[in-house]
């Protein structure tokens, strides 16, 4: 994390149960709105009243939470992987035991790491090079071709990223369109029990009961699916890949439908959502910042001749693009909190404001929550850091307010060992869909509203989704 090998001054450890408690605080109870509808306004502002980058808050399922701001204890507790497990506090609950069980993300040890490395096997630059490229341009020019006036780029980027995840799972092509029509308008309303923290599935008010039903579709659907599969040569998608995996210790065991299905749902949600989200902040910034928006046109302009294909090695030399998009994610990480569980007792280092260390004695089975969305917003990593100024990932290193130079905490796809599985694969497909839209359109129309409006269930999703565009042609 720092520069030439220096060290800040260290403390403690202190006992992680003295750090400040809000899990019965009445201000944290009516800033908890904020989670909701501001989600980086809710740490800060526990944050600002506790005065330390450690304290603890009781989230929405009762379960105490120990949060942890700041870039020394989020690298730590990245790259200490081995020694936490997934957490399921603060809702992830939902995700953890109930819309994808037993999934990449939600399953720990060696049956991890063999999932972890056969959805890695399909997805990789050289297959997006040799396959997954055309696939986008064709789906991007149907989509992007008839385009004009106000435009919802929400949508638009839901159905593009839809189609490719569905491909990336199942390798579906052209005449598949009906199949991908069904999925998706079962999905929309599977998505929804993210949302949903009561978790009544007899209330037909809420969206949790139709969303179970809806997964109970889709799991018909895979299962149907799976049983072909198994009558045909294994294919090079990421179901293909699932059914060779082999359990650990267990001989000539591999998984179950179910679990298939489990890794299948969560690959697509994963997939799909994520970029969806971050493509329609991208564009909702490029809205608020003509400048970083005119620059980027430029750049696309120099670089494609008209008529001239984009391919995956032209995507390399876009460095405005690549910036706007790091830019958007540390601004609007699409997941934060990341939760972890701590399987034995640690000592966690913790910034504090003095620019020392503070190392924190947690306990064993302690829910660590950390908030990229707060950390990457700090005044002491990142100068005026709520707003979009693309320059900075050109400028890797920033210096600490005491003199020590930092690589800025940026965690946007996670780290360690359960980092972001597509993370490579997901900056081609947005680079590629920015480069392709903006060579068609223009933003006619901008606006300075001081924030984006989101929700966040558990992903960040942007609450306004239209931009004005125009035809390059008129």
């Amino acid at each position: 994390m720092y520069e030439d090998n220096e060290q800040l001054t260290q403390t403690g450890p202190l006992d992680a149960r003295d750090a400040p408690n809000f899990c019965h605080d009445l201000f944290s109870f009516l800033q908890f709105y904020q989670l909701i509808a501001r989600p980086n306004s809710f740490p800060a502002s526990l944050q600002e009243k506790s005065g330390s980058n450690a304290f603890w808050v009781n989230w929405i399922d009762g379960e105490p939470a120990l949060v942890l701001l700041g870039a020394e204890a989020e690298k730590y507790v990245l790259t200490h992987s081995s020694d936490f497990i997934f957490g399921e506090g603060g809702g992830y609950h939902i995700i953890a035991r109930e819309m994808f069980p037993q999934g990449v993300l939600t399953s720990d040890g060696e049956i991890h790491d063999q999932l972890r490395h056969a959805v890695l096997e399909r997805l990789t630059p050289r297959k997006f090079q040799q396959e997954d490229c055309n696939f986008l341009l064709q789906c991007m020019a149907e989509a992007f071709t008839s385009l004009s006036g106000r435009v919802n780029i929400l949508k638009l980027a839901q159905d593009i990223t839809f189609k490719y995840a569905i491909y990336l799972a199942l390798s579906t092509e052209g005449e598949d369109k009906l199949l991908v029509a069904k999925l998706k308008k079962l999905w929309h309303s599977f998505s929804l029990a993210a949302f949903d923290i009561f978790r009544q599935p007899n209330n037909p008010l809420l969206p949790y009961r139709y969303a179970m039903q809806s997964r109970e579709k889709l799991v018909e659907i895979l299962k149907g699916i799976i049983d072909k599969r198994r009558e045909m040569p294994p294919q090079d998608d990421i179901l293909g890949q699932l059914m060779q995996v082999q359990y650990p210790f267990e001989q000539n065991r591999k998984l179950t439908d179910e679990e298939i299905i489990n890794n299948l749902l969560m690959v697509i949600y994963a997939a799909h959502d994520t970029t969806t989200n971050t493509l329609t902040f991208l564009f909702k910034e490029l809205e608020r910042h003509p400048d970083a928006y005119h620059h980027l046109e430029r750049e696309i302009e120099d670089k494609y001749h008209p008529g001239e294909p984009c391919t995956p090695d032209s995507l390399a030399n876009l460095p405005t693009l690549a910036a706007c998009i790091h830019e958007t994610l540390r601004l609007h990480p699409q997941v934060s909190p990341l939760p972890r569980k701590t399987i034995h007792e640690m000592i966690i280092p913790v910034d504090t404001k003095d620019g020392s260390i503070q190392l924190y004695r947690v306990a064993e089975k302690t829910l660590v929550f950390l908030m990229p969305g707060r950390t990457q917003r700090m005044q002491e990593y990142y100068p005026d850091p709520d707003s979009f100024h693309f320059e900075r990932y050109q400028q890797r290193l920033t210096t600490h307010p005491h003199g020590k130079r930092y690589e800025p905490p940026f965690s946007a796809f996670g780290g360690g060992s359960r980092s972001c599985v597509g993370e490579k694969v997901a900056m081609l497909e947005m680079m590629l869909f920015v480069v392709e839209f903006l060579r068609r359109k223009r933003i006619i129309s901008f606006w300075q509203n001081p924030y984006i409006p989101t929700m966040n269930g558990p992903l960040i999703h942007p609450f306004s989704q239209s931009i004005a565009i125009q035809d390059r042609r008129s």
